[in-house]
Order: structure tokens, then sequence, then C-alpha cells
């Protein structure tokens, strides 16, 4: 079994892992690495949910935040440039 101590270090080298991510996610302007960023995220939340050892919401999470949420969004954005393509062409 992995020392205590041990597990407390990498939780919070994930945390912070996270929050540069963050502060990376309000400066971005590109919408897509924001999206990236997320994802990023969300696997240090997962890490930090794994070292804490709570396996259901591990497994909750991964399939929300990991997969399911960067589909949405990218699916979404996908929508939204080509509305703005029509638009453009219709001026």
């Amino acid at each position: 079994m992995i020392e205590p101590l041990i597990i407390y270090l990498l939780v919070s080298l994930s945390i912070t892992c996270s929050l540069i991510l963050v502060y990376k996610i309000v400066l971005e302007k590109d919408l897509v690495k924001i999206i990236m960023y997320l994802v990023g995220k969300s696997i240090m939340y997962t890490l930090i949910l794994i070292l804490l050892a709570s396996p259901d919401l591990v497994a909750v999470y991964i399939i929300l935040s990991t997969i399911l949420y960067p589909i949405v969004f990218l699916t979404i954005l996908s929508k939204t440039r080509f509305v703005e393509e029509m638009v453009k062409d219709y001026e």
C-alpha cells in the first residue's frame, strides 16, 4: 500500500496542475484549446478521486467529464461555426 504522505503529495500536485489548467482556461481565446484544457483538468480531478479511493465517483466522472462533455462541446462548437459561416455568406 502506498504511504499516506505520498498520496497527499500526489493529490497536492494534481490540485496544483488543475489550478494551472483553470488559469489557462480563463486566459485562452480559442474554444478548442479551452475544451482540451477542460479535459486535462478533468483528468487531474479523476486522478485525485482515484488517490482518495472513491472508485464509484471515478467511474461516473470519467464517463461524463472526459468523454461526454468534450464530445458535446465540440459538436456544439462545430454547429456554431457552421452557422457563423452561413450568416457570413448571407451578408
